[in-house]
């Protein structure tokens, strides 16, 4: 397999929001494959503020891919590194589970733990030969923040983010995401006219507990594949806490032609019992409103957790476009029971997996083609969408069927 040389690109640091402070001058040369990137990140405390350290590639591309994927366990085969290498991505995701603490032999810690999945998984020949490629953008989930669906009340959680921190990134980026409010990121990709961004929130650091349904309900949940929680009745719970709520409506404010929101456990689908937005209704319903006001533009949701792969699509009111879903996990963790899911479109796919979301400028109206694919690289399932079905109308009323339905293609 032949790698092209690396791309020499400038790094810069520009003010952001509602700071008060002046412009930053400093610039260095880095080496970054291909990419054209950039982090956004804001303080912890006081008015929102932030920086905004932006790649600059020597060029722009007609067609950028972007890759995605999550829950991996570092005990695992990594064969699936190289078949998503193959497909030559501008950016990988790595939507949470980048390791799995609980799978390290012995009696340890749970933070003990953590630090040697880390240290196995830096051991790893196939995700090192990746990351020097490939530029990694991560957050994580339940396990590799502190285990099996805790939240906001892990004890160790600041020592767990330096861990996830010094492993997935460096530099400025490790600055900016080392505050006390959560590890949340934004990065944008391309020139300001094809501009993608990419928001990810942490959906661990002030999440509050999920509520559990009660015993007879989970055990007759357990023969379709569900899980233990429900629908919380506590108005105050919170997903992201105000700070970061604060935090995603700036970055709302940048502008794209396209956003992917990147959420470790899924935003859609609300009848499976595990984590997922839906478990906090009052917060889901928060987040579809705002990214679905007409200044934010097109939205498509990247989704972990569910160690099966499927595509959920929600239909918009009157003038607005469709919300769609991909979730993939995991890349090698799976689950053979698929949950209902009542907005799933297709199939599911209970394997290893990855996906990759291509976009193509050139078209008047530019056309995106999300792929799942499996361990080995092959396309298990392929949609087209054009990026004007995922906007409002510009009357605010219903646009056509024919001209608003996103075009598809399953294979």
């Amino acid at each position: 397999m032949s790698v092209n040389p690396p791309a020499r690109s400038h790094l810069r640091e520009e003010g952001l929001g509602n700071t008060t402070s002046t412009n930053r001058g400093y610039s260095h040369l880095i080496t970054r494959r291909r990419l054209v990137a950039g982090l956004l990140g804001t303080m912890a405390t006081g008015p929102i503020r932030g920086r905004v350290l932006r790649i600059e590639s020597n060029g722009d591309s007609d067609v950028v891919r972007v890759a995605f994927g999550s829950c991996v366990s570092q005990r695992k085969n990594q064969d699936i590194w190289e078949h998503i290498a193959a497909k030559d991505p501008h950016v990988f995701i790595m939507m949470g589970d980048g390791v799995y603490p609980e799978h390290e032999p012995g009696a340890l810690s749970t933070l003990d733990a953590i630090r040697s999945a880390y240290r196995h998984a830096g051991k790893c020949v196939e995700l090192n030969r990746f990351r020097e490629r490939i530029p990694v953008a991560a957050i994580w989930d339940d396990n590799d923040y502190g285990g099996m669906d805790i939240g906001r009340t892990f004890a160790d959680k600041f020592e767990s983010r330096d861990l996830f921190l010094d492993f997935w990134t460096s530099g400025a980026e490790a600055s900016i995401r080392r505050r006390d409010s959560g590890i949340y990121a934004s990065w944008e990709l391309g020139m300001p006219e094809r501009r993608i961004q990419i928001i990810a929130p942490d959906l661990r650091f002030s999440r509050s507990e999920w509520a559990m349904a009660g015993l007879k309900t989970i055990i007759a949940r357990q023969l379709r594949g569900m899980g233990p929680f429900e629908a919380t009745r506590d108005s105050g719970a919170t997903m992201l806490g105000e700070t970061q709520w604060a935090w995603l409506e700036d970055c709302l404010k940048r502008p794209a032609k396209l956003r992917l929101l990147v959420s470790s456990i899924q935003v859609i689908p609300d009848e499976r019992g595990w984590e997922c937005w839906s478990n906090f209704p009052a917060e889901q319903e928060r987040l579809l409103r705002l990214i679905s006001q007409p200044r934010v533009g097109p939205v498509i949701v990247l989704s972990g957790d569910a160690h099966y792969a499927e595509i959920s699509r929600k239909d918009g009111d009157e003038g607005i476009g469709a919300l769609w879903e991909i979730t993939s996990s995991g890349l090698t963790e799976h689950w053979p029971t698929p949950g209902p899911n009542s907005f799933r479109i297709g199939p599911a796919y209970p394997q290893p997996n990855f996906g990759i979301l291509t976009v193509d400028w050139r078209p008047a109206s530019p056309q995106l083609t999300v792929g799942i694919h499996g361990a080995d690289g092959r396309r298990l399932r392929r949609e087209f969408l054009l990026l004007e079905s995922l906007m409002h109308s510009p009357s605010g009323g219903s646009a056509s069927r024919t001209a608003r339905s996103p075009q598809r293609f399953m294979a």
